[in-house]
Order: structure tokens, then sequence, then C-alpha cells
């Protein structure tokens, strides 16, 4: 499996792009409310991924 990919532009929409392969390619878990609804959990907190960057 290749996950090669080739991204061009300013160094913010090559941010941008690797942060939609991370979540294009991230698994998530998910817990169930107290109501019976499900709640989705990424695996990996975006905000943080992000920050990382700023």
């Amino acid at each position: 499996m290749d996950f090669y990919y080739e991204y061009r532009g300013s160094i913010l929409s090559q941010i941008d792009n690797a942060m939609e392969f991370v979540k294009k390619h991230m698994s998530n878990g998910w817990i169930k409310d107290g109501n019976l609804a499900r709640r989705e959990i990424p695996e990996y907190d975006l905000s943080a991924l992000r920050e990382r960057y700023n």
C-alpha cells in the first residue's frame, strides 16, 4: 500500500493538505452517551496536530 502524495503550493496549503490526508486515513473510535447516542472520537486530536504546525 503506497501512501505517497506530492503536494505543491505554499507551506500553508501543504499543511492543510497534510491535515486532510490525516483525516482521511485515521481511524475513529466511538463511545455511547447516556441517551444511547454514539459519539465518534478521532484517533488523533486534530487541534493538537494543527497546533504542532502553528
